[in-house]
């Protein structure tokens, strides 16, 4: 009689640990990706609610209304979305290449060319929200000419730039 063949504790140890290591890898690999996915989801949500804030402020301007300088804060859901409002200055070397390049850029920047606070604003929007271990955030910035005086004032010739 022929003796049969069978696998020795080892060899079924052996292989036990082996599915066990397989598994562990496996469920690592998932659970960071379902991170990464709630991850990437959220900052999605934050991206659209700063865009969503950048054109409502976008068409404010078309209709000549200003916001107000400084910073206001709005919560929505578990997103705080922070408005900062402040005069843009000018770095020196963008200066000299705005008179260079745009003679009649004077008359839109004024005295922010040689580093007076002047009508044009930078508009700073930034979306936080905290996961549970760190604070994140998504910004988005623009500049604008920033009170309707100085809009009505300029050349007709400057009006189509800021539209």
């Amino acid at each position: 009689m022929k003796a049969r063949r069978a696998f020795t504790l080892l060899e079924v140890l052996a292989a036990v640990a082996f599915v066990g290591l397989v598994f562990t890898a496996l469920s690592r690999s998932a659970t960071v990706g379902i991170i990464a996915e709630g991850d990437n989801r959220r900052r999605m949500q934050a991206a659209m609610l700063a865009d969503a804030a950048m054109t409502e402020l976008e068409l404010a301007f078309q209709a000549m209304t200003f916001p107000p300088d400084g910073i206001t804060e709005e919560e929505i859901d578990d997103f705080v979305i922070v408005t900062e409002v402040t005069p843009w200055i000018v770095p020196p070397e963008l200066a000299e290449a705005i008179e260079d390049a745009f003679p009649d850029g004077t008359e839109l920047f004024g005295g922010q060319l040689t580093g007076d606070v002047g009508t044009v604003l930078e508009i700073a929007i930034r979306v936080e929200w905290f996961d549970g271990s760190r604070e994140n955030f998504i910004e988005r910035v623009t500049l604008a000419v920033g009170t309707p005086d100085i809009t009505n004032s300029l050349p007709a010739e400057l009006i189509p730039l800021l539209q």
